[in-house]
Order: C-alpha cells, then structure tokens, then sequence
C-alpha cells in the first residue's frame, strides 16, 4: 500500500507524477520487465520511514525510469544521489547499458527541474527527455554527493 500512496501523495519530488493505485503496483511486480524499488531513510534524528520510490521498465538492454519520486520529508539531503548511483548499479548488474528518464513539469514540481542534468542524464530532445549511458562515466559538471550509504538490496 505505501509504493501507490507515495504515488498518489507526492508532488514537489515527483519527475513525471504519474499515480498508481494498488492494483497497478501488483500488475507492474508481476510484469517481469519492471522493477521496483522503495527506500527507507534513517538519520541520527530518526526513521524517516518509506520515502523514496523508483519504478524502470526493462527491455533489451534498456530502462525507462517511469518514476522516481522521493517524500519532501527528506528533500535537500542528496538522498536522491545515492538511490540512482544504487539503482544503475543493479540495472548494470543485470546487463542494461542505458537509462532513460523524464521530467515532466507540474504546478508543484519545480524543485526537481534540473534533477536529471545534475545527476549526468543528457537532454534528448528539449522536451523533458534524458538519457544516461550507463558504460561511460559521469559527464563533466555532473555532480553527486557522496554521503549518504545504502544499505541493503
């Protein structure tokens, strides 16, 4: 129930703010080409909880990130950094040589406009479209903080 509620719920660190209910998280964890991952944070001040969710769909060797939101409970601690250096590692685990992503503006989610540019997406088409080859190393001028750990998998 916590993956749709944070779909449904968060706004300002929302990429694409799609909204799934329950019975499309099911379908999607049983589609064997999705993958699904949600983050517990947890500081010296305390359990944050389940605040961070990433779904990528997998085909021949390519992600597409279809979201990738995060609570705003834990906005401006680079936690987003750690979760996609973590995830493209398990994406290149499984042989995926390539991210795709998107940022599609809202009302609310100006805070996250240059998310994918920061973290070493390039634009692909000016319209919201980035993409990430997973093989080459981080562009000049992409930045990730190092800080946080995950833990786990």
């Amino acid at each position: 129930p916590r993956i749709a509620q944070l779909t449904q719920k968060t706004n300002q660190f929302n990429l694409t703010t799609r909204r799934y209910t329950e019975a499309d998280i099911l379908r999607m964890k049983e589609d064997p080409a999705y993958r699904l991952w949600i983050g517990r944070v947890e500081d010296r001040f305390g359990d944050y909880g389940k605040v961070a969710l990433m779904i990528a769909r997998v085909e021949d060797r390519k992600a597409v990130c279809d979201t990738f939101l995060m609570s705003c409970r834990v906005m401006e601690r680079h936690v987003e950094d750690a979760v996609i250096e973590w995830v493209e590692g398990q994406l290149r685990s499984e042989g995926v040589v390539s991210v795709r992503a998107q940022y599609l503006p809202t009302a609310k989610n100006k805070p996250v406009e240059g998310l994918w540019p920061r973290l070493g997406y390039q634009p692909l088409d000016g319209s919201g479209n980035f993409e990430r080859d997973l093989r080459a190393p981080l562009p000049t001028g992409a930045i990730r903080k190092a800080h946080v750990r995950i833990k786990g998998g």
